[in-house]
């Protein structure tokens, strides 16, 4: 018998006979039904989960998570958790009626989009979720909210040829431009590539393996250290086209061909050891470059969605692209380039119309009937034609 619990899987209760089933059902029935601590708060068990998603997440996923805890539901710290309904959870969401604002500092207030609320539904899901497993809840109260009306797909930035040309021209002899350059070449996220060391670049066959990132130690300290990669489908070796690895191989020349450490490393001064540069200071560099060569608010992260524009575009298949981007799959590929994508369809459209035309066109005419006399269709009829 398959009993619902809460969890992703039910129970399931076996026995020899349907009388000790039915026995064995009830039994838990009551005994779930039991209370084990009714009075647990919100505030209480969400600072409880949070500890242990420290050990369990990266820093920069615990930041987020308990940013919605300490930010978004205040609300609902002195709060049991059995009291918590999906009311309660519509008045996060959903503050001031529907106008999808929260208030911060000084009675001001900002706009709340469609991406912050759903990870507010999404952290609270997690965290309920928990509780159901732990015995402190029988359902999930995020499961009962509606889902959103406004779905928005996040736009990204794609840089134009243009663009492009203008930018890599105000970068020309910048001691960056090598990281610039890596980053449109491979499509590599900016803390993998600040993590590649020399051993990791292999010129005799143009490539870079992509094995680790850089982050924080931990959610409560800024300094960087080399970690392993976002997920282990982000581990890859990557090709990289010739000007890009021209202007790194002149980099490790200038630095007297080393065997080993980080390519993208800075020292604070001269005997310091060096260490991993920082993507804000690196972000202020690019920021710099982008307003001589007129784009604005131009991100790291633009080379990225760029490379991956340009790949789609050149007709390369979701599944190699991803690989490329270091995604587990296609969903994400498919959501984030949703607009390429509609944008591929209609130039596929066209190209499947030129092909049938010319295939119409290029048919040979079917032969013209040649007329019979009488006398030969009559004694096709006698044969049985």
């Amino acid at each position: 018998m398959r009993i619902p619990n809460g969890n992703a899987k039910p129970k399931i209760i076996t026995r020899r006979t349907k009388t000790a089933v039915l026995k064995a059902a009830d039994e838990y029935k009551l005994e779930s039904k039991k209370k084990p601590v009714s009075d647990v708060t919100f505030g209480a068990y969400s600072k409880q989960w949070l500890e242990t998603e420290r050990l369990r997440v990266a820093p920069a996923t615990y930041l987020s998570r308990a940013n919605v805890i300490e930010v978004h539901c205040e609300r609902l710290t002195d709060k049991p958790l059995r009291e918590i309904t999906d009311k309660d959870l519509r008045a996060i969401l959903r503050p001031l009626g529907d106008m999808n604002v929260r208030p911060v500092k000084d009675g001001e207030y900002v706009r709340m989009g469609p991406a912050t609320r759903e990870k507010i539904r999404s952290v609270l899901h997690l965290m309920f979720r928990k509780a159901i497993r732990a015995r402190l809840l029988d359902a999930n109260p995020v499961e009962l909210l509606d889902p959103e009306h406004e779905t928005r797909v996040k736009e990204i930035r794609s840089l134009t040829k243009a663009q492009l040309a203008r930018f890599f021209k105000a970068a020309k002899g910048n001691k960056w431009e090598p990281f610039f350059r890596l980053a449109l070449a491979t499509g590599g996220r900016p803390g993998e590539l600040c993590a590649l060391r020399w051993n990791d670049v292999d010129f005799s066959v143009n490539s870079v393996s992509i094995r680790a990132s850089i982050g924080r130690e931990s959610a409560n300290s800024t300094r960087l250290i080399r970690k392993s990669t976002k997920t282990g489908a982000s581990a890859r070796t990557l090709g990289v086209e010739a000007e890009a690895l021209d202007l790194l191989k002149q980099r490790w020349k200038a630095l007297g061909k080393p065997t080993q450490g980080l390519v993208f490393a800075v020292r604070s001064r001269e005997d310091a050891a060096p260490v991993p540069v920082n993507l804000r200071n690196l972000n202020r560099v690019l920021s710099s470059i982008a307003t001589q060569a007129g784009i604005e608010s131009m991100t790291l992260y633009d080379f990225r969605h760029t490379f991956a524009t340009l790949m789609l575009f050149a007709g390369e298949d979701l599944v190699t692209v991803a690989h490329l981007l270091g995604h587990k799959g296609t969903k994400l590929l498919m959501t984030t380039y949703a607009h390429v994508l509609d944008e591929m369809k209609k130039r596929a459209a066209k190209t499947a119309g030129t092909i049938l035309r010319n295939a119409l066109e290029d048919q040979e005419p079917a032969p013209a009937m040649q007329p019979i006399s009488f006398g030969v269709f009559r004694n096709a009829l006698k044969k049985g034609w």
